[in-house]
């Protein structure tokens, strides 16, 4: 059993309970009739780079490859209050997006918003793309933005991946995070769903193209890894919250 294995296995008593919290959560969401579990919401794929953007990576690429260097697995609280969320479920992955937009990231909750921050050094310097899956509201499916820098998502890190440098053509992370289904419900085609399901396919690609088995190991083990650090921010989280009604 390798080192990473070992250590998802020696958390097993937390994931349990990330787990379980997480079930809670959806079924007081269901039975409060806001969310349907089984609703399928038609999505689209957008990718907001600017045409003048993608020209100017290829063009940085012939003079030097592109490497991939970090998976930053994030998550933004969808509000401030457990009610609150109750009271808006539908919109919650739609709040959580506008408060990235505005560079003010909710601090994490019962309920999170996941969202990947993906590095790729492109002719020596880094370049951070946003990518997510948004629930119902104009911006539903799987949305792909160019951001400045790491440094505004820092309070919403949960996880880092480093692909250590891994050669991957831009058009190559492009395609991996648009190879996914836009349409969205929150049974089973949701944000987490979106952002594990791609790190593990990242992970597996820099495994294909390194032949390092730890990229394969990690890849493996991608959701206990995420359910322990998880279960790390409900401990953090203020029990408080959970019965709190925002009046």
């Amino acid at each position: 059993m390798s080192k990473i294995s070992k250590s998802v296995a020696k958390s097993s008593t937390s994931t349990h309970v990330a787990q379980g919290l997480y079930d809670g959560s959806k079924t007081l969401l269901h039975s409060s009739g806001v969310v349907s579990s089984s609703a399928i919401i038609p999505g689209e794929i957008r990718n907001h780079l600017k045409p003048k953007d993608l020209f100017d990576f290829v063009a940085l690429e012939r003079s030097s490859p592109s490497l991939l260097r970090a998976i930053v697995y994030c998550q933004s609280g969808l509000t401030n209050g457990f009610t609150r969320s109750l009271t808006k479920g539908l919109q919650g992955a739609s709040e959580a997006t506008a408060a990235l937009a505005t560079n003010c990231i909710n601090p994490k909750s019962i309920i999170n918003h996941d969202f990947l921050v993906i590095v790729l050094v492109v002719g020596g310097v880094e370049q951070f793309f946003l990518a997510e899956k948004c629930g119902p509201g104009e911006e539903c499916g799987i949305n792909i933005t160019l951001i400045r820098s790491l440094g505004e998502y820092t309070n919403a890190k949960l996880l880092n991946f480093d692909c250590e440098d891994t050669p991957l053509e831009l058009h190559e992370l492009m395609r991996i995070l648009e190879n996914h289904d836009p349409q969205y419900s929150h049974h089973d085609k949701n944000c987490w769903e979106y952002a594990m399901n791609t790190t593990r396919k990242l992970l597996m690609e820099c495994h294909r193209r390194s032949g390092k088995a730890q990229f394969c190991e990690r890849a493996e083990v991608v959701g206990g890894e995420i359910a322990v650090a998880q279960a790390q921010v409900y401990k953090e989280v203020s029990i408080i919250e959970v019965y709190h009604y925002d009046l």
